[in-house]
């Protein structure tokens, strides 16, 4: 699991939702990403 990777992933695009620096393939990969996290920790609850 790559867990922190995928964090990070969110982190970003929370920064880039307020700055709106990032081109919007690395958006979309990093929304990939942000799921794949989400589906990951669902298994914890």
């Amino acid at each position: 699991m790559n867990l922190l990777s995928d964090f990070e992933s969110a982190e970003t695009l929370h920064v880039n939702f307020y700055e709106d620096w990032s081109p919007p393939e690395v958006v979309r990969k990093r929304a990939e990403a942000v799921k794949r996290f989400i589906k990951k920790m669902e298994r914890f609850l």
